[in-house]
């Protein structure tokens, strides 16, 4: 199914004054030095390497570095966290049958001494 009238018009029905004009180029462009890369600008985790300068300032290796060294610690964290939890959670197991257990032998208990008593 076609949207478009048939015959087609031979003129546009929306009139201009003039033809538009093309479009001058930039002449430094989106990759020239000191502007952020187009890859940086869709990753905003990485637009503080854009344009490279940031690799040859110290401050700027060493800000990047205590930042991988942050991300290692909070990672090391989680895990340990996972790895608490996932012991609680054992206990928690273990304790729930345990107490299932007790409650089995608690009632057997009651009910042999209302046994005992009506007899």
């Amino acid at each position: 199914m076609r949207d478009e009238p048939l015959p087609k018009p031979v003129r546009d029905p929306i009139p201009k004054l003039r033809d538009p004009l093309p479009k001058l180029r930039d002449p430094i462009g989106p990759l020239g030095p000191g502007t952020i890369q187009p890859f940086s600008l869709a990753t905003p985790h990485h637009a503080m390497l854009g344009g490279g300068l940031t690799a040859a300032d110290p401050n700027g290796v060493a800000y990047l570095a205590q930042l991988q060294q942050q991300l290692l610690d909070v990672e090391a964290a989680v895990a340990q966290a996972r790895a608490t939890a996932a012991q609680a959670t054992a206990d928690a197991g273990r304790l729930e049958d345990s107490a299932a257990s007790l409650v089995s032998a608690y009632e057997q208990v009651l009910n042999s001494l209302r046994g005992d008593g009506n007899t």
